[in-house]
């Protein structure tokens, strides 16, 4: 009797003019239990039923998707030979979900045997999980925020937060935070400087503190930037080569001495060749400016000054690792 209700009141639409088909007999895609408001992830433990019933010819196939065109597809388990369902806390359709960058909505599609596709109407959903990785259109995501904000981080589609406390002593407390699950950085104390790693599900992200200013008026503010992993590697180990080419001193290779220019060449040649698809900034330092490949012996700088060390040293100083190793934090942290 439910099915034969629906056959009558889709034809009573069909008759009206207010729903439209391509071809007498092509199937039409009606969607039931649809919730009012749909929120993903599901909470765990419970289910979320979605039924469609397919009228007029039978499908080949039934699947759900963001758009006609996605290769983000979740099958719908026949049930008859016109009923299919989908469990919507499956953790198939949240990862298709997840990886979708465009508007918060899926249809269920269905296929003929002849080829054509309909669609059912748009379902909207808000996605509260953090997605697989950023959408960082430049690779790298610049931002100013005053202190004691909270903002939804670019790039996550609104699923991460970015919280800022005071500005006390040098440092700030922040967090980046989702609406559930573990938070990405847990609340911490930051200074200007400082890098912190996060990862996503499919991908690692540094958060670079770049700048924190004191206004005598109005509010305090942070510069941060955000990038990919491997984005922060290439960018920090090209400033370091950069510092080389243009350092007033002298580089010794194996007992014969070389300008700076020569020098950072030379090591660009050595991370052409590098093994590693991905090297990071310490790989650079340890692997690539440390040592001579063929003689074993140490590559040195000769500062201006007379001072002669180990190149590997004298990057770690550009790098100002140890000047924030060794910092300790206030004591005191004024709450937000």
């Amino acid at each position: 009797m439910v099915g034969f209700g629906v056959s009558r009141w889709v034809a009573a639409l069909i008759a009206a003019g207010l729903l439209e088909t391509t071809s007498v007999g092509e199937p039409l895609v009606h969607l039931q239990n649809v919730p009012d408001q749909l929120i993903l992830p599901v909470p765990e433990g419970n289910n979320q039923l979605l039924t469609a019933s397919i009228h007029g010819k039978p499908a080949l196939r039934v699947w759900l998707a963001p758009t006609r065109e996605s290769e983000l597809r979740v099958p719908l388990i026949g049930i008859d030979d016109q009923l299919y369902q989908i469990n919507l806390a499956e953790s198939a359709v949240l990862d298709a979900l997840r990886r979708h960058s465009g508007e918060p909505e899926f249809r269920v599609f269905a296929e003929t045997g002849e080829g054509s596709i309909v669609e059912s109407v748009t379902v909207r959903y808000l996605m509260c999980a953090a997605p697989l990785r950023l959408d960082l259109e430049s690779g790298v995501l610049s931002l100013l925020l005053s202190q004691r904000s909270i903002t939804s981080l670019p790039g996550s589609r609104g699923t991460l937060k970015l919280r800022l406390g005071d500005i006390t002593s040098g440092y700030v407390s922040l967090e980046l935070s989702q609406w559930r699950g573990e938070s990405p950085i847990p609340r911490t104390l930051a200074r200007e400087g400082d890098t912190l790693q996060f990862a996503l599900a499919e991908q690692q992200y540094v958060l670079h503190v770049e700048k924190m200013t004191n206004v005598l008026w109005g509010e305090d503010y942070v510069v941060l930037s955000v990038s990919s992993l491997p984005t922060w590697n290439r960018q920090s180990i090209e400033q370091l080569l950069q510092a080389i080419a243009k350092v007033d001193a002298t580089f010794i290779r194996n007992d014969q001495q070389l300008p700076p220019a020569q020098f950072a060449a030379l090591l660009r040649q050595k991370l052409a060749v590098a093994p590693q698809a991905r090297i990071s900034v310490d790989d650079f330092i340890e692997q690539i400016a440390t040592r001579s490949s063929t003689t074993g012996k140490t590559y040195e700088i000769a500062l201006q000054d007379g001072t002669v060390m180990p190149v590997a040293d004298w990057l770690r100083q550009q790098r100002g690792a140890s000047d924030r190793d060794s910092a300790a934090p206030p004591s005191t942290l004024h709450p937000d």
